[in-house]
């Protein structure tokens, strides 16, 4: 291939096509409903024209339409010691109910809601079985898959998106294998972690692991500036900043559907509850605190994980207005989302979380329902939802009831709140993109020679 030329310089992604070899564990059609960017990123490349291949995690008893997919490979997955886990998620549940109704306790967060569970010698038991994640089985298979083309296909670029992390050790030993430069997405840190509880005596092992690995990367995105940050504490690669972003076209079609509920106020919450991270307490105090108004609040939460959150409710008094939905396909809960009244983030209440931005709140974005933030009140995702004027942070029961009130008002005059803005095009998933796009430029003109080098710690 001739690279044209921009500005007197080679422009790799102005080449028709660039061979890119995409490796994320999670692809859709066979994805967890969170994992949306993976597949949105795969589609980008299509659509500019460029020659894709994916390697995925193929979930236990899924059937795959190679015909359908023809440059999606999935490789079978099954989770090494899974039988710990099964035992866990028999005894979980028993302990969440036992916790969560203590003998006498006065009204406030439940013990599973805000209580980060100690590690013991199974859960070291696990980890070691399952490092460096639980998916690590498809490592040698995507490996050998990927050289068995190198005859026919050889990619221009390597690009891979974890969690799970595994795939960037597929991505540095296939880099060395086929001398292509690598970029790692790292969706959520693989050091650092705050959501990734590690045993502490495997944690130095893991994170000299995880430091040894992505040394070999050419470049880094990202999707929060607390990730660039953290991760340019130990690498003078380059980082680029891509936020998950929305989808404009994802809501086609939803721009005047009607309320979810005509009558009452209605608050979703799409996505999971973890334990000892996200907390919905303080929405539960205030919609308690509204009296015989409380039954014109309806509160969907879309998957209860070990049933904290309806645990919580009756503790709180409002298990009347709180009702549990399993997880539904993606189309249905973004319907949901643009019907509702109020979108709900809970974030960890700890600034150790302030970092982290959920995925689900750009969706949210895109949906342009007014969202009431709980959490940390500091942190990126509280700051897009302030600075842009897309909702309330609060943790204050007497916060979020003043805004209860003021929507039961509005609800009552026009039948549903205002549509908010999304913030501009800056948080759209083309905009992101485009970012990513220019990393990738910058790497594929640099010498080889020149991407070469390993992660240094800067003093």
């Amino acid at each position: 291939m001739t690279p044209r030329l921009t500005n007197g310089l080679p422009d790799p992604m102005a080449q028709t096509p660039l061979r890119i070899l995409f490796l994320s564990g999670f692809v859709p059609p066979h994805a967890p409903i969170g994992a949306v960017r993976p597949g949105k990123l795969e589609a980008w490349w299509r659509a500019d024209g460029h020659d894709v291949r994916t390697i995925a995690v193929s979930p236990p008893g899924a059937v795959v339409d190679q015909a359908a997919h023809p440059s999606l490979y999935y490789i079978p997955y099954a989770e090494p010691g899974r039988w710990i886990t099964r035992i866990k998620a028999v005894l979980m549940p028993a302990r969440t109910a036992k916790r969560a109704s203590p003998s006498g306790a006065a009204p406030g967060p439940a013990p599973d809601a805000t209580r980060i569970r100690k590690l013991g010698l199974t859960d070291l038991y696990r980890q070691v079985m399952q490092f460096p994640d639980r998916h690590r089985v498809w490592i040698g298979e995507a490996v050998r898959l990927a050289l068995s083309w190198r005859r026919e296909w050889k990619p221009d670029l390597i690009y891979s998106s974890g969690p799970p992390h595994s795939g960037q050790v597929i991505a540095a030993r296939l880099a060395a294998r086929l001398g292509a430069p690598w970029i790692a997405e790292m969706r959520d840190l693989w050091i650092d972690d705050p959501y990734l509880d590690r045993h502490p005596l495997l944690k130095p092992f893991h994170d000299w692991y995880a430091r040894m690995i992505s040394a070999h990367a050419s470049g880094f995105v990202v999707v929060t500036e607390e990730a660039r940050a953290g991760l340019g504490r130990f690498t003078r690669k380059p980082i680029v900043l891509s936020y998950n972003g929305y989808d404009p076209s994802d809501f086609a079609g939803m721009e005047d559907v009607p309320p979810l509920d005509p009558r009452r106020l209605t608050i979703i919450h799409a996505g999971t509850i973890y334990l000892g991270r996200r907390d919905p307490s303080p929405l539960f105090q205030a919609i308690a605190a509204l009296g015989p108004d409380a039954a014109k609040i309806r509160c969907l939460f879309y998957s209860d994980t070990h049933g904290a959150v309806a645990a919580l409710a009756k503790r709180l008094g409002v298990e009347a207005s709180v009702e549990i939905r399993p997880a539904v396909p993606r189309a249905e809960i973004l319907k949901v989302e643009r019907q509702a009244d109020i979108l709900l983030e809970c974030r960890w209440i700890d600034p150790a979380g302030d970092g982290v931005i959920p995925g689900k709140l750009f969706e949210y974005i895109g949906a342009r329902r007014p969202i009431l933030s709980l959490g940390s009140p500091t942190g990126e995702a509280a700051a897009i939802v302030r600075d842009n004027k897309l909702g309330l942070v609060s943790n204050d029961p007497e916060e979020i009831k003043a805004m209860l009130v003021e929507s039961l008002a509005v609800k009552a005059r026009l039948g549903r709140l205002p549509d908010q803005a999304s913030g501009d095009d800056k948080f759209r998933r083309d905009t992101q993109f485009r970012k990513i796009d220019g990393l990738i430029r910058d790497v594929l003109r640099t010498p080889a020679a020149a991407r070469a080098g390993v992660l240094q710690r800067q003093h």
